[in-house]
C-alpha cells in the first residue's frame, strides 16, 4: 500500500504539506512525478510549480538525495526498505483544478496535490498499488470537516478527518477534497446516499435542491441502468 498524508499546516500562508511513504529496495531507482493534467480537464498545466521544500529520509531518517530531472519528475536511489518523501504545496489558485487553502476552508485535486511512484525501468509497478489517504485537521481550528468521494476507513466517521482508501493512483486523483465549516445535505436515490457539499454561505432551499437534484440523478442513474458507487 501507498501511504499518502496531507495536513493543512499553515492556514494563512496557503501552505499544505505532504508526506508519502513507501516500501522500498535498497539501491534501486525510484521516479516521482505529478501529473500535468487532471481528469475532466486535459489541458497541459504546470501544476508541480507549487511543490516546494522536497526532501527525502529512509527508515534510519537518514537524508535520501533527490535529482529534479524535470518540470514535474524527480529521481532518487533508495538506501533501505521505506522510503517517506516529504513536500509542500503552494494552495492559491481558487480554480476547481488545483488547491486552495486560507483560514476559511480548503480545497485540492490529487492531480495536483500527490506524487505518483514508480520504480525506473519496470511498469506500473505502483500506480495500480492500493492507496491510503490520511487527512489531518489544521492546528487551532476545531470546526471544520472533511467531504470527498473517498471511500471511508471504518474508523473514520462521515465527514470526519482520518483515513480514506483508493483502490490505485488514478482513483485516488479522481477525488477531489474539500475542508472546511460547510454545509452539508443528503438524499437517496436508487438506494445510494448523495451529499449536497457547500463550502461558502448560501442562502438555497435545501429542500428543492434535494428534489430538483435527485430527479437529474435518477435520469442517469436510468440511463446507465445502475449507480456504479455506494455513495457519492
Amino acid at each position: 500500500m501507498i501511504n499518502y498524508t496531507i495536513t493543512p499546516s499553515a492556514v494563512n500562508h496557503h501552505l499544505f504539506t505532504v508526506e508519502l511513504c513507501f516500501n522500498s529496495q535498497r539501491d534501486k531507482e525510484y521516479q516521482l512525478t505529478l501529473p500535468a493534467w487532471l481528469p475532466g480537464s486535459y489541458m497541459i498545466r504546470d501544476f508541480a510549480k507549487n511543490i516546494i521544500k522536497l526532501s527525502a529520509t529512509n527508515e534510519q531518517n537518514q537524508t535520501v538525495d533527490v535529482k529534479k530531472i524535470d518540470k514535474q519528475t524527480w529521481q532518487l536511489i533508495s538506501t533501505g526498505q521505506q522510503l517517506s518523501i516529504h513536500y509542500q504545496i503552494f494552495a492559491f489558485d481558487l480554480s476547481v483544478r488545483t488547491a486552495y487553502l486560507d483560514n476559511q476552508r480548503g480545497f485540492f485535486n490529487g492531480s495536483s496535490t500527490f506524487l505518483a511512484v514508480s520504480e525506473v525501468g519496470e511498469k506500473n509497478t505502483f500506480k495500480n498499488k492500493p492507496c491510503q489517504l490520511t487527512i489531518n485537521a489544521p492546528e487551532n481550528i476545531n470546526n471544520w470537516r472533511v467531504a470527498t468521494g473517498l471511500p471511508r476507513a471504518k474508523q473514520t466517521e462521515k465527514y470526519a478527518f482520518g483515513a480514506y482508501h483508493a483502490d490505485n493512483y488514478e482513483h485516488l486523483i479522481d477525488c477531489p477534497i474539500a475542508i472546511g465549516d460547510f454545509d452539508a445535505f443528503e438524499f437517496i436515490v436508487e438506494g445510494v446516499v448523495h451529499h449536497m457539499i457547500f463550502t461558502s454561505r448560501h442562502f438555497g432551499d435545501r429542500d428543492r435542491l434535494s428534489r430538483d437534484v435527485s430527479e437529474i440523478c435518477q435520469h442517469h442513474i436510468n440511463l446507465f441502468t445502475e449507480a456504479p458507487f455506494k455513495e457519492y
